[in-house]
């Protein structure tokens, strides 16, 4: 097959630092992936952090990518941007592909394509908290008074295991 693409593994995903835990950050790792900074986009109403992804695959605009999870259509109509983003304890991996690829992959250049991780035969669960806040932040450049009060808390857990052996499996997760 002609298709480009880069997978990025459950490993990078939960190792390397994400500000807001948002693993789409890890996007800008791929070849042919241009990111620009979310800070100068305005605030929207409607969609929240979904409307203002930042970043164009093989060079087309930033609003014609393509998602899909686990197989299935998570492309939003509206903003062509995800539905739902699962926590990173939930991803197994992703692929960022872009170039000639077979029809199933829809109408977009770019496609990221997200697989979510299956339960096992034996439990497990993680509960989490990351906790980023003022008292940890230094000022900002130039900054004359007091530190803008900044708080942050996101928790969450992830419990998987088998329903019945060796046949059906669960995982569960909340962020």
């Amino acid at each position: 097959s002609a298709t480009l693409g880069t997978v990025i593994e459950n490993k990078r995903i939960i190792e390397l630092p994400l500000n807001g835990r948002n693993y789409l950050q890890l996007v800008a790792l791929s070849p042919n992936v241009v990111a620009e900074s979310g800070a100068n986009q305005s605030a929207s109403l409607q969609g929240g952090d979904r409307s203002r992804q930042s970043f164009s695959l093989a060079g087309q605009r930033l609003e014609f990518n393509h998602y899909t999870l686990d197989g299935v259509e998570n492309t939003d109509v509206n903003f062509n941007t995800y539905v739902i983003r699962p926590s990173i304890e939930a991803i197994q991996e992703f692929k960022v592909q872009s170039g000639v690829y077979s029809a199933e992959f829809g109408r977009s250049i770019g496609q990221i394509n997200a697989t979510t991780r299956p339960g096992t035969n034996q439990f497990h669960a993680t509960a989490f908290e990351f906790l980023r806040n003022s008292a940890l932040d230094a000022k900002e450049w130039q900054q004359v008074g007091a530190k803008n009060p900044f708080r942050r808390n996101q928790f969450g857990f992830t419990l998987g295991g088998r329903l019945i052996r060796d046949r059906l499996f669960f995982l569960s997760n909340f962020e």
